[in-house]
């Protein structure tokens, strides 16, 4: 997270979806990479923002954990240890390590946003993030509706942008679980305040 929202990254062209029509989809994700032999998820998530965004992140502590199974059953779960994620998903889909756990975690980045190995870089607010999944919006009502997009390469304005990975687990969240939804909006809030004193 930055001061002004949550930073996400704009999937690389090669995962971009062309239609017959010429329409564009390209994904939303959230800062992530794999976790290397011997590294922690924490020194993982701190290695792979600088090499996306170019910038260094701490990472904030959650009060609670939330956990989604394959079929998007979710609810509350303890954490031993700290950083506390504020989510742990397991993918179903095959094509993306069926059975790997994927832990998430708030963090405030410390520079500005920009992007390093990806084509480009949104931020915008929790809640816009949360309409991704039920929407179709562009890149260009994203910008006008207050996103900031960093862009290393051209990115079309009029593609179609569809949320990926941990957004639309969150997504998904929000229709069958919005309570728990809720509690993760207020701890984005809670950071959020707390790095703009």
């Amino acid at each position: 997270m930055s001061q002004a929202g949550l930073v996400l990254e704009v999937q690389k062209p090669s995962k971009w979806l062309h239609d017959e029509s010429g329409l564009v989809r390209i994904g939303l994700g959230g800062i992530s990479g794999t976790i290397e032999a011997g590294e922690t998820p924490v020194a993982a998530l701190s290695r792979e923002a600088l090499q996306e965004i170019g910038c260094p992140v701490h990472i904030a502590n959650a009060s609670h954990t939330i956990e989604v199974d394959p079929d998007g059953i979710a609810g509350e779960r303890d954490w031993p240890g700290e950083p506390r994620p504020i989510m742990i998903w397991e993918s179903g889909d095959p094509g993306r390590f069926k059975g790997r756990k994927v832990a998430v975690y708030f963090g405030q980045i410390l520079g500005v946003p920009r992007p390093v190995d990806l084509p480009a870089v949104i931020t915008m607010s929790f809640e816009a993030m949360l309409t991704l999944g039920s929407t179709t919006a562009s890149i260009e009502d994203l910008i006008g509706a207050g996103a900031l997009l960093k862009e290393r390469e051209p990115i079309p304005r009029k593609a179609k942008v569809m949320p990926v990975g941990t957004i639309l687990v969150l997504c998904g969240l929000r229709t069958n679980y919005p309570h728990l939804v809720e509690k993760i909006a207020a701890e984005a809030a809670d950071l959020q305040s707390i790095g703009a004193e």
